[in-house]
């Protein structure tokens, strides 16, 4: 699969990702960098996209930018039993689950992260088809993300540059 094709479907799980968690209030499109002593400069959630389970993380990067992560079709259960150790230290904020890579396929339908921008404006850091890193798509997950639907954007573009 084309690094181009991965970028179409993390597109259409990213969207509907962040169309979740701001409508929840996890994030604020408007919200500045954290200052250190407080603690929303992390979490996530645990959701449902495209019939799917699947966990949105984040992370304020600074310059009031966050760094947006979605597992899509996580199923940690899945994996087999005797490669179960993999996962016994998984963290939830990371950009990408922290089993060595060669287990994805078990876990993992599609990963994907991207930078938000929230100072200059209000849009995915990136060109378009070239805004996500730390990407994953398994080779099965390519029939359903190429039918799902790309939501409509809630407050925000799905891709732009910074302009100082």
């Amino acid at each position: 699969m084309k690094k181009i094709e991965k970028q179409k479907y993390i597109l259409k799980v990213m969207v509907s990702a962040l169309n979740e968690i701001i409508s929840k209030g996890c994030i604020d499109l408007d919200g500045k960098s954290q200052t250190e002593d407080t603690d929303k400069k992390t979490g996530y959630i645990e959701t449902v996209i495209f019939d799917k389970p699947t966990i949105i993380n984040w992370r304020d990067a600074g310059y009031d930018e966050l760094r947006i992560s979605v597992w899509w079709d996580y199923t940690p259960e899945l994996i087999p039993e005797r490669k179960k150790y993999a996962l016994s230290l998984c963290n939830q904020l990371t950009p990408k689950p922290q089993a060595n890579a060669r287990y994805y396929r078990y876990i993992l339908g599609a990963c994907g992260s991207c930078y938000l921008e929230r100072r200059t404006g209000k849009f995915i850091i990136g060109d378009e088809n070239n805004q996500f890193f730390d990407m994953y798509v398994r080779e099965d997950s390519e029939r359903l993300l190429k039918n799902a639907e790309l939501a409509e954007p809630k407050g925000y573009q799905t891709h732009g540059w910074i302009k100082e």
